[in-house]
């Protein structure tokens, strides 16, 4: 994600798969400008900022921390990849319940991305303005992901 608007944080997040199916996740962060003291984002809490998990995929994911902690983010990514739905189909799930569970979630930027064990991706954000890049094969594309909601 990128932003250009003074007190905007990001983080970035990435899955991968080796050649012997073994999956990996991971994430940064900028963390939250200004934030209170004690706060603890996402991105430090297994199962919400990434989660993986050998044979099923990976997730990670990007935004307003408490918003991603609330609905459990990148482990309900996983979860929903190991009942089936490809990638794209789970990030759009999860943040479904992000906007579901507020109108006040429709306003604030979530964005998750995730690698299922077969190797398909996929992405989304609630806002405008999220992209994921992908690298397969030596080829490299950065795209624009399909937000669910605007401002």
């Amino acid at each position: 994600m990128k932003s250009h608007t003074p007190g905007d944080h990001d983080t970035i997040g990435m899955i991968a798969i080796d050649r012997a199916g073994d999956i990996a996740a991971s994430c940064t962060t900028s963390g939250l400008a200004w934030k209170l003291p004690g706060r603890v984002g996402d991105s430090p809490l297994a199962g919400h900022g990434l989660y993986c998990e050998n044979g099923v995929g990976g997730a990670a994911a990007t935004g307003v921390g408490e918003e991603i902690i609330k609905v459990c983010g990148s482990y309900h990514v996983v979860d929903l990849m190991r009942q089936g739905r490809s990638a794209q189909e789970a990030v759009e799930a999860a943040l479904g319940r992000v906007l579901a569970r507020s109108e006040e979630g429709a306003a604030k930027m979530v964005a998750f991305i995730a690698l299922r064990a077969d190797g398909t991706a996929g992405f989304a954000s609630t806002l405008p303005g999220f992209q994921a890049a992908v690298s397969r094969a030596g080829k490299h594309d950065l795209l624009d992901a399909r937000s669910l909601a605007t401002k």
